[in-house]
């Protein structure tokens, strides 16, 4: 029965470890940003994020001006007046996972860059193609997309929304950060079986993220500092036990 009544202390071992080491790799990631390296990185992850706002607010746009021109006044004034709120929930749920489609602009240079600096000792990593990059990027968006506005009647709930955004989109982008990391060092068949193991930690990493990209203006450098971030919750989640980095 020991083990049994340990295992709660455990638990809270892990979580206090994780939680700490979530606050250390954020504050290197932030770090980050003065890098020298980095900055034609942040540079790519403002216009991304620059580019992709500016193109979703006027996609919206357009589409409310084409539902709201009806010739009828009081019916165009209602839709529009509907059309603005909604539109600016889609736009301000949609930014974070419309702009981490944008990841295989940065994510290699930047991985490096992190790996240059807190882990020299690594061997070269595998780096993806540009179109390779974009095109899972793209699929991700689709797929984000796709779920989030099929649990948009619950976005209107007030209090939950909030805990249903964080739940789903962590683990969306947790996985897109994670796979854009560790298939730089892992084969396809490696990483589904890594993501399986570290799915709590993934998640936790995600929800982060996801957070994070729901705040104006921070969110225009989320993109970078979520890989920077990512990459570091990479290397010590797989780090074999007692062995630093």
């Amino acid at each position: 029965m020991r083990p049994y009544r340990n295992r709660p202390a455990d638990t809270r071992t892990k979580l206090r470890e994780t939680a700490l080491g979530m606050i250390e790799d954020l504050f290197k990631a932030i770090a980050q940003i003065g890098d020298p390296r980095s900055r034609g990185q942040l540079l790519a992850a403002i216009g991304a994020s620059v580019a992709v706002l500016v193109v979703l607010v006027a996609t919206l746009w357009q589409l409310l001006h084409f539902f709201a021109a009806s010739g009828y006044g009081w019916f165009d004034m209602v839709v529009q007046g509907a059309g603005l709120f909604g539109a600016g929930m889609l736009a301000w749920f949609a930014f974070p996972l419309v702009v981490s489609s944008t990841l295989g602009f940065f994510t290699d240079e930047l991985c490096d860059a992190v790996e240059a600096r807190y882990y020299p000792s690594l061997p070269p990593a595998r780096h993806q193609s540009l179109a390779e990059s974009l095109r899972e990027g793209m699929s991700f968006a689709g797929l984000a997309l796709l779920l989030n506005i099929l649990v948009l009647p619950l976005y209107l709930l007030p209090g939950p929304n909030i805990l249903i955004y964080l739940a789903l989109n962590g683990w969306l982008l947790g996985r897109e950060y994670f796979d854009a990391v560790a298939l730089r060092r892992k084969t396809p068949g490696e990483l589904a079986a890594l993501r399986r193991q570290l799915r709590p930690g993934i998640w936790l990493a995600g929800v982060l993220i996801a957070f994070s990209l729901t705040i104006p203006f921070i969110n225009l450098v989320v993109p970078l500092l979520g890989v920077a971030f990512m990459t570091h919750r990479f290397h010590h989640m797989t780090k074999p036990p007692n062995f630093n980095l």
